[in-house]
């Protein structure tokens, strides 16, 4: 019966609701939450790297990437479904191991944190699990032993329904005109982005009719440092499908490649190899190819000077003649040793170098940072000495997100309006290219926020978060990410909101803003957003949530001592989600929440009538999926209000919600007292199938 419910793509069950689940099992991992116990530090590191030990390595494109469960202690990862495609009858689960060879059992649950419906021991882990007839929303794999196991490939084969779209493809309506030589430059230091993160960069640039994709990340291999040699087939593949999705949409995809770390002008094989590579990639289907000279003194010994300009120069022209006769619609990019005005005033031979570059073609477009490698602010006027000596307009090469010189020993996401720059740059260059984050999926949110600067809009993180997104309940989560990490690489991430808070004078902003941060990361992921998006805010809004509970306790600690009690335990509270933020890698809003925590332990201990409500026992709650359970957090309170609670409505003090689907929520509610006093509580929801 199991057998031919399998085949028929129904449900086993009342809990399966496998809905136009298609005719052929395929790989769910793709769109599963994928949420692991912890990870193990990165070596010489006080913290781990979770784009390469995290749950996240799963999906890149490293075959030695993958999640490390910490040394001895077991391990869990999940795998949830709900969020995006429901519940699934699986079929098969294989997975693939390095190191020592763990001891897995696997559960089968309804949903996440719930009771399994199925526990099966895997034996031989390295060979696939038959799972043929078990449904559920949530595969749980219980990991023990095997201290240097890494987990570097999963999969999960099954019928779902559909997910919904991977990036959101709505028809424009009145189409805005076309940014032309605007876009994205993937130019960074660090691990380069996966294929599918470059795929949805495309589809974000497409949707914000930009039509520039530089491709010029410094750690690949084949760019730089073994420029000569030609990519395996299976990138030439890759890039292939990214010239051709991109040549769709009106966006030009442009190779870049970096031979002058140890180019020999002298030699004809060197020219040789460089042409026929870039010649290879055209064939390819890419639009346009880039030459790249920056960043050479950082590592070897280069004389900046009009001889330099008139090599690299030379180079370029020869392989613009070479290429253009068999790719006649080829573009051409030069990025220049002297790329900014900093190098440009400190090094001497720098103004002879850029007015040996007016020997480069017309064809070529140059790109240049601006004022500094950051520019804190860019107009018109400030790229009047570099377009005098090129003699063009150049491309802004912009790295007001880049977050790569950081990357490495503290995370920072860089989300800020794109600011402080004038829109004369517009008349003044012949294009702007963002160089954004590590990060490759929230990047995207960078490419939305650029577009909106250029559109003008009034709202420009709505602007770009409904180019991620058509759901208004995603693009309000989107909002709330980029204000928590409002920064840039030239400011802090954090919450400007946050900025010489009063944890009296400013509680009617403070209370919800630290409830919705909390409350943050369940909400993101019970979301249907992308889930490279969601990957990449995992560890970030784990940090943003101690945070968030550490600036509440705060907020009790002064109602406490409003109340005439000293707070001994709200005090401590705070200081042990502090204890657990510092633990992460990623920098939010530093000494913020410790300032706010001063602030209440300086309010003076009397008892000013300002009372908190009660907080309420937790009642049993009847919570499935698809009903509408009714929680009252609270007693003797005037005003509610309810976090990580989707559509959640407040009546009188009753906080009323559907579950959208069975799983694990967490939700956070605060009140205010008819006198004026404040408070808050946490919840775990544990919603079975309805």
């Amino acid at each position: 019966m199991l057998l031919l419910l399998l085949l028929a793509g129904c449900r086993p069950a009342p809990d399966c609701a496998c809905l136009d689940c298609g005719d052929e099992p395929r790989d769910l991992v793709p769109d599963a939450r994928l949420v692991v116990s912890g990870i193990r530090p990165a070596d010489g590191h006080p913290w781990a790297r979770e784009d390469e030990a995290g749950p996240a390595a799963l999906r890149n494109d490293l075959p030695d990437d993958g999640w490390q469960p910490p040394e001895g202690a077991a391990a869990w990862l999940e795998m949830d479904l709900r969020p995006r495609l429901g519940s699934a009858v699986f079929e098969r689960l294989e997975a693939t191991w390095t190191g020592a060879a763990p001891q897995v059992e696997v559960a089968v649950l309804p949903g996440c944190g719930l009771d399994p419906s199925a526990v099966l021991p895997w034996d031989d882990p390295s060979l696939p699990l038959d799972l043929a007839g078990t449904c559920g929303g949530c595969l749980r794999l219980d990991v023990r032993g095997g201290g240097d196991t890494v987990l570097t490939a999963l999969t999960l084969t099954g019928l779902s329904g559909s997910p919904p779209d991977y990036l959101y493809d709505g028809d424009w309506v009145d189409p805005p005109p076309r940014l032309a030589g605007t876009g994205l430059i993937e130019g960074f230091y660090g691990q380069p982005w996966s294929w599918r993160e470059r795929l949805g960069a495309v589809a974000v640039l497409n949707r914000a009719f930009m039509d520039l994709y530089l491709y010029a990340p410094k750690d690949d291999p084949w760019h730089r440092d073994r420029w000569r040699e030609p990519y395996d087939i299976l990138s030439q593949e890759a890039f292939a499908a990214l010239a051709i999705r991109a040549g769709s949409v009106g966006v030009d995809l442009v190779f870049g490649i970096s031979p002058f770390l140890d180019y020999d002008a002298e030699d004809p094989a060197d020219y040789a190899v460089l042409r026929d590579k870039l010649s290879a990639m055209a064939d390819l289907g890419v639009q346009g190819v880039a030459l790249l000279a920056d960043d050479l003194e950082l590592e070897v010994d280069v004389t900046v000077d009009g001889d330099l300009g008139v090599l690299q120069a030379d180079v370029a022209n020869r392989l613009r003649a070479d290429l253009r006769p068999a790719h006649p619609g080829l573009g051409f990019w030069f990025v220049p040793t002297v790329y900014d005005d900093d190098r440009l005033a400190e090094w001497e031979g720098a103004s002879a170098y850029l007015e040996a570059l007016q020997a480069l073609d017309p064809a070529y477009q140059v790109m240049w940072t601006g004022t500094g490698t950051f520019a804190a602010t860019l107009t018109a006027a400030d790229l009047d000495p570099v377009r005098t000596l090129i003699g063009r307009d150049p491309v802004l090469w912009d790295n007001l997100w880049a977050n790569d010189i950081y990357d490495p020993f503290a995370g920072r996401l860089h989300l800020g309006p794109y600011a402080e720059r004038n829109l004369d740059l517009y008349g003044a260059t012949a294009g702007i290219g963002a160089n954004p984050m590590v990060q490759g999926a929230l990047s995207r949110l960078d490419l939305g926020l650029l577009n909106a600067w250029a559109r003008e809009a009034d709202d420009v993180r709505a602007m770009a978060a409904s180019l991620e997104s058509s759901d208004e309940e995603d693009q309000t989560l989107l909002v709330q990410v980029m204000q928590a990490f409002d920064g840039t690489a030239l400011a802090l991430p954090g919450h400007p909101a946050l900025e010489g808070a009063d944890p009296v004078v400013d509680i009617d902003t403070l209370l919800p803003l630290f409830a919705s941060l909390a409350a943050l990361p369940s909400a993101v992921h019970h979301s249907a957003l992308d889930p490279d998006l969601v990957d990449e805010l995992v560890y970030p809004l784990d940090k943003v949530r101690h945070e968030g509970r550490a600036g509440l306790f705060a907020l009790t600690l002064a109602s406490e001592r409003l109340a005439g009690r000293e707070g001994a335990a709200a005090l401590a509270s705070a200081e042990a989600e502090l204890d657990l933020s510092a633990e992460s890698r990623f920098v939010w809003s530093p000494g913020a929440v410790e300032d706010l925590l001063d602030a209440a332990l300086a309010v003076e201990v009397a008892d000013t009538g300002l009372g908190p409500p009660v907080v309420l026992p937790p009642a049993p709650v009847s919570c499935l999926a698809g009903s509408t359970p009714a929680w009252r957090p609270f007693g003797g309170a005037s005003e509610v209000a309810a976090f990580g609670l989707p559509g959640a409505t407040v009546r009188d003090d009753l906080i009323r919600w559907e579950p959208p689907h069975p799983g694990t929520w967490t939700a956070l509610a605060i009140a205010r007292s008819p006198g004026g006093g404040w408070a808050w509580t946490e919840r775990t929801f544990m919603c079975e199938p309805g």
